[in-house]
């Protein structure tokens, strides 16, 4: 059976961080991201994002895409020594506004460092691919297209003067987008935008895994099969979330 879409999974920082400073539970230790590379050059056959709507191989391994999404300075100190020793292909989605600041998901989150413009060109010059995560973080999937075409025109105008060329794909802040954020990507001429764990055949809102560090071995190696989108949004688990989801990000950390 040949697998007609790579999983995209996402990331957002690697390192140790108290959970109290994390609520979200994005941050994955440096054991724990060492570890989930380790099955997947085992396990997977990691690609670029160029491969990620191409089929796989009759009976070929499963496919799985690596993204980084809001550009924290972690992901070149801790995440890429990691990937050049695989020698694993990686996107970097930044939102461009954040460049060399100290930025907070949320008020109990505290700040992080996110990278500058040279460490940018450094993360592409080591082969990296860099996209946009829109300029300002905007919420696209409700804010109004012209706004969202400002926004995303704006991230398109840094990067191409920080890098030389024109991003070619994006990743939707917060996973979100609207129809008339589909048509501004595909109106300033992204090649791909990536949503998150939502069915889609829209090239603009491919579905991508979020990894958090509540994610076991098990549900790691679940997320990587190709089958969890479907099985996340199938109407039994997406009713058991919404009853037992609060509970479970409460006794997890993820508030």
């Amino acid at each position: 059976m040949t697998d007609p879409i790579a999983t995209v999974i996402v990331y957002h920082a690697v390192g140790d961080r108290p959970r109290e400073l994390d609520p979200d539970g994005l941050f994955i230790s440096q054991e724990q991201f060492e570890l989930q590379m380790a099955f997947l050059a085992r396990q997977r056959t990691v690609v670029p994002l160029s491969q990620v709507m191409a089929p796989g191989a009759e009976g070929g391994r499963r496919r799985v895409a690596i993204t980084f999404d809001d550009g924290f300075r972690n992901i070149l100190t801790d995440a890429v020594p990691v990937l050049r020793r695989h020698a694993f292909p990686a996107a970097v989605f930044v939102p461009t506004k954040w460049l060399g600041t100290s930025s907070a998901r949320s008020a109990s989150a505290g700040a992080i460092e996110t990278l500058t413009v040279d460490e940018l060109r450094e993360l592409d010059r080591l082969g990296f691919e860099i996209g946009s995560h829109s300029h300002s973080h905007l919420d696209c999937g409700l804010a109004a297209q012209d706004q969202i075409v400002a926004d995303l025109t704006d991230s398109v105008t840094e990067l191409t003067a920080a890098l030389g060329r024109a991003p070619r794909y994006l990743a939707w802040p917060f996973g979100r987008h609207s129809p008339a954020a589909l048509e501004a990507a595909a109106q300033i001429g992204f090649e791909l935008a990536f949503a998150t764990d939502h069915p889609s055949r829209s090239r603009y809102a491919v579905p991508r895994i979020p990894i958090y560090r509540t994610d076991g071995a098990s549900m790691f190696r679940f997320k990587t099969t190709g089958r969890y989108v479907q099985w996340r949004r199938s109407r039994p688990v997406a009713t058991a979330y919404s009853v037992l989801g609060p509970l479970w990000r409460l006794t997890s950390g993820r508030v």
